[in-house]
């Protein structure tokens, strides 16, 4: 998943580490450290208007608390969060690449290829999202062909 540095939000940049193998203890801890920061973000979200932030900050909060929830496999909290971000910014190409993830995952690979394209247009150069694009078109290839 894509997280965005926007320094002037007060929020943490998530950088996830895939382990080759891992233990239960390393899972529970990366559970609750995700837990910890959906809560963050939801506490900044609902203080959200005492802080007057801009449309774009908090299409980023709830970017971002998306992907903490993608990240415990809470797929339609996720979906939620994605789309609530993108009502706050509609060119926010990370969460239209992130509900495009969780499409895929769904097994919606119309749905993914819509959102992936749409945040290719948005950000042509970012790598994550090109192959994302081009994994759903292969998946979506695939299966026309059969």
């Amino acid at each position: 998943m894509i997280t965005s540095d926007f320094s002037n939000i007060p929020f943490v940049i998530v950088f996830v580490f895939i382990m080759p193998t891992c233990d239960s203890e390393q899972v529970k801890l990366s559970a609750g450290y995700f837990k910890r920061l959906k809560d963050d973000y939801s506490k900044q979200i609902e203080e959200s208007g005492l802080r007057n932030i801009s449309e774009k900050e908090l299409a980023l909060l709830y970017n971002n608390r998306g992907h903490s929830m993608y990240m415990q496999v809470e797929f339609d909290s996720a979906m939620d969060d994605y789309n609530k971000a993108l009502e706050y910014d509609p060119m926010l190409a990370v969460a239209l690449y992130n509900r495009g993830t969780v499409q895929y995952r769904m097994g919606n690979f119309e749905a993914a290829l819509e959102d992936m394209e749409k945040a290719l247009s948005l950000d042509s150069c970012n790598a994550e999202i090109i192959d994302g694009f081009n994994e759903c078109k292969r998946i979506l290839g695939e299966k026309r062909c059969r």
